[in-house]
């Protein structure tokens, strides 16, 4: 018996003879080349895979993408918590050191081949210094790797720490 697949919203017919049985246990009912054509989701989830320009597109908002388009940088909402860390570390002329930082980086428990990429993406001006917003920023990216997401290759620009931004990325200029 051939039937029309209405569960995974293909063209093809579905070749299983209990189509509700055969999705139920999610396994495809459709032949491996109508498969491989397809796109990566179809159905409710069609096009969420590469929906760049809609702030409802799949993980939009989370990971490293959090806080973009937002007025407010999303390091400032852990700031209290952060600012009293970096204040208990003791810095000097506004900054702390990288062996003050490691301190606290290291309880996170993360490789240090982690830390490392953490340490370059937070370090911004690169003086080999952190001041109070470099440090908010590598504990937001601490978190963001704690809540299984990957780290950029380079910092976006929602992320630069105000400070530190040449043009003004608040008025999207």
């Amino acid at each position: 018996m051939v039937l029309e697949c209405p569960q995974m919203n293909c063209a093809s017919p579905c070749f299983s003879p209990n189509v509700s049985h055969c999705h139920a246990r999610d396994l495809p009912c459709c032949p491996l080349s109508v498969l491989r054509s397809r796109p990566k989701y179809c159905g409710v989830f069609e096009g969420i895979g590469d929906d760049s320009t809609s702030p409802f597109g799949y993980r939009k908002g989370e990971g490293i993408d959090a806080g973009s388009g937002e007025l407010d940088w999303i390091c400032n909402r852990d700031r209290p918590r952060t600012d009293g860390i970096f204040e208990r570390l003791g810095p000097i002329d506004g900054k702390i050191s990288g062996a003050s930082a490691k301190v606290e980086l290291l309880k996170s428990k993360l490789p240090n081949n982690v830390l490392s990429k953490i340490w370059k993406l937070s370090d911004v001006d690169t003086d080999g210094f952190l001041d109070i917003e470099e440090f908010a920023l590598a504990m937001h990216l601490i978190n963001v790797k704690l809540d299984g997401n990957e780290l950029p290759t380079v910092l976006p620009d929602h992320l630069v720490p105000p400070s530190k931004r040449t043009t003004s990325y608040d008025n999207g200029e």
